[in-house]
């Protein structure tokens, strides 16, 4: 479908009888859209529609969310609202095709290929308040757009952020506690750890109900430092004669399992 090709578009449905018309446009993503009066897409799908069928007088244009809402509310675009609709697009057709029309990011540019490649669509996802930032301003989406360049100099800035977060956190934590208000922060229980101090007790207990050593043992986890410490104190070996002991006692008993890789700058060698 296209407006004296201009403007193209291709809705999921358009439904027509007698002057009326009827757009849904499905949508399947957990990303609330724009509801149906904000929506360019449909507005542009209801001009178009217009401009395919002159006599239509009448489009009703909705999106479908089921991921979203199960109560969609569609916008009624009467004559009078499609002549001004139409305006509007060829308005916002002629600005477009400017070579020198200023560029304006928003959320759309999520649907731009070049959004990698465009400064003005990096400087919008870096600029976002974070209060209000739209859902789909995610952290991941503004790396994305970063170069490799720019993404590596967050990475060196990464460790002192990182610090001063944590100062903020614990210098709010410290005013909270000493009864100081910190905007609408508030502390939060988190709730407790617990160590067993008497495992013996407790696999005896489990004893008497008829759980096995094999069974016991399944629910227990070895911190190699304390069998080491454990080791020490009954054989009295020290040094490489404790490590050996300890590898011993662990042989065809340890499952590895690989950490992910961590991040580390190449730092050259200075030349003398």
């Amino acid at each position: 479908m296209f407006m004296d090709k201009m403007f193209t578009g291709k809705p999921d449905r358009v439904y027509l009888k007698g002057n009326k018309a009827f757009i849904p446009d499905a949508k399947f993503g957990r990303i609330q859209v724009e509801e149906a009066d904000k929506n360019l897409q449909l507005r542009g799908y209801a001009v178009l529609v217009f401009s395919e069928y002159p006599d239509t007088e009448e489009v009703s244009t909705v999106p479908i969310q089921p991921l979203v809402t199960w109560s969609p509310k569609p916008v009624l675009y009467g004559l009078k609202d499609l002549y001004f609709a139409r305006d509007e697009l060829n308005s916002a057709l002629i600005e477009a095709d400017n070579p020198n029309a200023p560029r304006h990011a928003g959320s759309w540019c999520k649907y731009c290929p070049c959004q990698q490649h465009c400064d003005v669509a990096r400087e919008y996802a870096l600029s976002a308040p974070m209060k209000n930032m739209p859902a789909e301003i995610t952290p991941d989406a503004i790396a994305s757009t970063l170069t490799n360049q720019r993404l590596s100099d967050f990475l060196d800035r990464a460790k002192v952020a990182e610090d001063i977060i944590k100062a903020c956190k614990d210098e709010a934590k410290r005013r909270l506690k000493d009864g100081t208000p910190v905007g609408d922060w508030t502390l939060k229980s988190t709730g407790s750890t617990y160590e067993c101090i008497q495992p013996e007790v407790v696999y005896a207990r489990c004893a008497e109900m008829g759980i096995t050593q094999a069974q016991f043992m399944s629910c227990v986890s070895i911190g190699k430092g304390e069998l080491e410490a454990a080791i020490k104190a009954a054989t009295g070996c020290k040094g490489e004669a404790l490590k050996a002991k300890l590898v011993d006692t662990l042989a065809g008993c340890m499952s590895e399992k690989r950490k992910a890789p961590s991040l580390a700058k190449n730092v050259g060698k200075l030349k003398a």
